[in-house]
């Protein structure tokens, strides 16, 4: 059973499980919030005058008792039918602003437990990575994108993988290997086909080249890092002729 509820932060928590449809729950593994968008169906809307969604709200899914998605109204959109098109991103849309920190001899909880204090966020389990980053600094960076320098920056280090994200209204780190899903879509659903792609056609780098003009000798400095491995396993065939 899904239950979708909204908070209007005022008292009323509304059930609106019955009255919703075309839900759409997207995730991405990093870079972006996840978002929650649905329609509430208007000629239901008024059975109670209460009733209203604003900016803000709080809204809460869960399937059966495992939690789905905590988050915030971003957009409320209505038609000339009455009905209500919300649009709604858990608390890692607030980690797209930017900022300038200095960090040192910190972990990537450190980082994540830091930046939730500053902005008022909420934190949940964090896990340990076992190991200190000894010097980042960010300038005017958005606070997502220094998050997740931190994780990379460990990860390269340990060779073990993080997993940052919303976990129902609290920023999470966990390490994969004990990372288990409450449920899995698909099981005993209607869901009977699926598409899987993997794309290295677009925002895919393997070398970077950094600029920057020496004041003091007046000549350009050029910088470059590459990931080699990858490079080897994308480059173009060179077969020979036939």
């Amino acid at each position: 059973m899904l239950e979708i509820l909204i908070d209007n932060k005022n008292g009323n928590v509304w059930n609106v499980s019955s009255i919703a449809k075309d839900l759409t729950w997207t995730t991405t593994r990093v870079g972006r919030p996840a978002s929650l968008e649905f329609t509430l169906i208007g000629s239901a809307i008024f059975q109670e005058k209460a009733f209203g969604v604003n900016n803000g709200d709080i809204v809460r899914v869960r399937l059966k008792d495992a939690n789905v998605f905590y988050g915030y109204v971003f957009s409320v959109d209505r038609n000339q039918n009455a009905e209500w098109s919300v649009k709604a991103y858990d608390q890692v849309r607030y980690l797209l602003n930017k900022e300038t920190y200095v960090f040192k001899n910190c972990t990537t909880g450190d980082v994540i437990r830091k930046i939730a204090a500053d902005f008022g966020l909420k934190v949940g389990r964090i896990d340990d990575t076992g190991y200190r980053i000894p010097s980042m600094v960010e300038d005017g960076q958005t606070l997502l994108d220094i998050i997740e320098k931190a994780n990379t920056l460990t990860m390269a280090s340990t060779g073990r993988f993080f997993v940052f994200y919303d976990d129902f209204g609290e920023l999470s780190l966990r390490d994969v290997t004990r990372f288990v899903p409450e449920f899995y879509i698909g099981d005993k659903s209607l869901m009977t086909e699926y598409d899987y792609s993997l794309d290295i056609d677009s925002n895919t780098y393997n070398r970077i080249k950094l600029y920057r003009n020496n004041q003091e000798t007046g000549k350009r400095e050029v910088f470059m890092a590459q990931d080699s491995a990858n490079i080897a396993r994308w480059e173009c065939c060179k077969c020979p002729n036939p």
